[in-house]
């Protein structure tokens, strides 16, 4: 489903698997993501980074699937996301610490 394609690039991001991001992404027909994590770093980071604040502002945030936004924060450097979750709902996070220091 998507929602397992979402949650297993997040996973290899957060992993630190760039390449191996980008490939589930492709794999699974989401060939936007798919180039924008190969050309991660500073290239796509505004992008990651513009598009979060997209949906910040429009309000469309709660709307974005939650793997889709931890992504999207992931590949901008940022925790923010990670830390809402986590104060959010401690008992639920689901990302064990060695991954998230990658």
């Amino acid at each position: 489903s998507v929602g397992d394609h979402q949650a297993a690039i997040f996973a290899a991001l957060a992993g630190g698997d760039t390449a191996l991001a980008s490939s589930i992404a492709l794999e699974s027909g989401n060939y936007r993501l798919s180039l924008l994590l190969a050309n991660s770093g500073t290239q796509s980071q505004s992008f990651f980074e513009q598009q979060l604040k997209l949906w910040n502002q429009s309000g469309a945030q709660p709307f974005v699937a939650s793997d889709l936004l931890r992504t999207f924060s992931t590949a901008t450097g940022s925790a923010d996301v990670e830390k809402t979750m986590f104060n959010t709902s401690p008992s639920s996070y689901n990302i064990d610490w060695r991954r998230r220091l990658g």
